[in-house]
């Protein structure tokens, strides 16, 4: 008798804890499907720039993150970030900041200076081990140029369209990591056919099953080879090349990858200035003699 009891309690706990771990799984799937949900559904593109993105998840949730859109006056923000740490508590932080980012980008002319805004917040209102890398740029079509802060992040790729390899390096330290550093903003002039390739540790880190690294030296490689590919091309062969390299191998983080490739300025330009002159004026007030009529257009 007691054997059987002893034996009914054990299938019980042992119930319990597939119960429970049930449950786990569907609150991180729920998780995962949430941090899909906050990436762009679909690559932007436009007269000068077209950009499109991929994360490539891990089994654990991890803080990965990434982002583009139009700002008023067509510029484009485009920024990816990576939070110390892995499972839910990086995923969270990760929600919050895209969030913070999506709302704040277009009220903040000075990167520098919301770097630095970002760095105290994210100091003040998380564990000392908390911190996160982040690239964010600015693309300005009137000027051709992209203004960004590289805040300890992986130095992006920059393919020039006639073959040459540039590094954006870090312009400050990770957001959060011993606050107080400052930032700077940095610009960089870009030609049509540039092509400008944002990653994060995931994909460089990532190892085969002898142990072996992906490396950045594998990704100039390919980046080199890239030719005129569009973004959507330049993302296939790089993914495909992570996937082969892994192999077998569970990834231990997820791995990001954004590409900026650059259109036509004059053309962006041209289209911008037919807008511009196309808009209705409102004269809001009444017009002098043979002028027009209150609350006429011109």
């Amino acid at each position: 008798m007691l054997a059987f009891n002893r034996m009914a309690r054990d299938l019980a706990s042992n119930q319990e804890r597939l119960v429970e771990q049930e449950r786990l799984r569907k609150e991180l799937e729920l998780c995962r499907r949430i941090q899909t949900e906050l990436l762009p559904k679909k690559p932007l593109s436009y007269p000068f720039a077209e950009v499109q993105g991929v994360s490539i998840p891990a089994h654990e949730l991890g803080g990965d993150f990434f982002n583009y859109f139009v700002l008023p006056g067509d510029e484009v923000a485009l920024f990816m970030g990576d939070v110390s740490g892995k499972g839910v508590p990086a995923a969270l932080l990760m929600a919050n900041l895209q969030a913070t980012l999506r709302a704040r980008i277009p009220l903040e002319p000075d990167l520098a200076a919301f770097a630095e805004q970002l760095d105290r917040e994210v100091e003040g209102s998380t564990p000392a081990e908390v911190y996160l890398t982040l690239f964010l740029g600015i693309l300005d079509p009137r000027r051709g140029e992209l203004r960004y802060v590289n805040a300890g992040h992986e130095s992006p790729f920059l393919l020039r369209g006639d073959g040459r390899l540039e590094r954006l390096a870090a312009t400050g330290r990770p957001i959060g990591l011993m606050s107080g550093g400052g930032f700077i903003e940095r610009r960089v002039a870009l030609a049509a056919g540039d092509r400008l390739f944002l990653y994060t540790d995931g994909l460089v880190d990532a190892e085969n099953e002898s142990g072996d690294a992906f490396g950045p030296e594998r990704l100039e490689t390919l980046m080199a080879r890239g030719g005129a590919a569009d973004p959507a091309a330049l993302l296939e062969r790089i993914e495909r090349a992570y996937q082969d390299h892994r192999g077998g191998m569970d990834a231990a983080d997820d791995a990001t990858l954004l590409v900026l490739k650059v259109g036509d300025w004059v053309a962006a330009r041209a289209d911008g200035a037919r807008k511009s002159a196309g808009r209705a004026v409102i004269i809001p007030g009444a017009a002098g003699p043979g002028g027009p009529e209150p609350g006429a257009t011109v």
